[in-house]
């Protein structure tokens, strides 16, 4: 008989997030970027050292960041989000310049008193599937493959990136927009996820 299975630890959880092939972005209630993983870099082209500190303007296309901006605002006054738990797909851009189509879902990080102190998003790279489901020839053309971005071995620079994953699963509040996480459906981490509309941004 097997003896319990010790829980997962916080080196462990932060080693989970920062190898994950999924984007994990992380900001605060400022929508400062603080946690960024190997997959974001994959994603977006940046590395963690170029993103954290960051503004989620890094990747929410110029003319969503509005909206991107008045959702998160929204979502951290008031504890929650619109999207629910639901995964939505947002515009983004690569550090490259090349629109992207992100599949995102989102959500809200609460202290222990309950307050928001900041949101997360997860994501993946769904371009070219957009593009040959919609007929998007510019996402086709563009829509090649991030793995130049190169290792992202300092992916997980943010060490708060643990307490950013354990905190996520007190993130099933609800998903937050795009948090730069993020534009094609980045709304953002945790952004635009109140910004409505398929390519709201993140």
């Amino acid at each position: 008989m097997h003896e319990p299975a010790a829980p997962v630890t916080a080196r462990w959880a932060e080693a989970i997030v920062a190898e994950a092939a999924e984007a994990v972005i992380a900001v605060d209630r400022d929508g400062v970027i603080r946690l960024w993983n190997r997959g974001a870099q994959v994603l977006f082209g940046y590395t963690a050292a170029e993103a954290v500190g960051q503004g989620l303007d890094l990747i929410v296309p110029e003319r969503f960041r509005a909206a991107h901006w008045n959702g998160f605002r929204r979502a951290v006054e008031s504890g929650r989000t619109t999207g629910g738990d639901r995964v939505r797909t947002t515009r983004s851009m690569h550090k490259d310049g090349r629109k992207l189509y992100v599949e995102l879902s989102f959500g809200l990080v609460h202290d222990g008193s309950g307050g928001v102190v900041g949101s997360f998003a997860i994501g993946r790279d769904v371009t070219a599937r957009h593009a040959i489901a919609t007929g998007d020839a510019t996402a086709v053309s563009t829509a090649g493959t991030a793995g130049t971005a190169g290792t992202a071995g300092t992916a997980g620079t943010a060490g708060t990136a643990g307490t950013a994953g354990t905190a996520g699963t007190a993130g099933t509040a609800g998903t937050a927009g795009t948090a730069g996480t993020a534009s094609a459906r980045p709304e953002g981490p945790a952004t635009a996820a109140d910004c409505p509309g398929r390519d709201a941004p993140i």
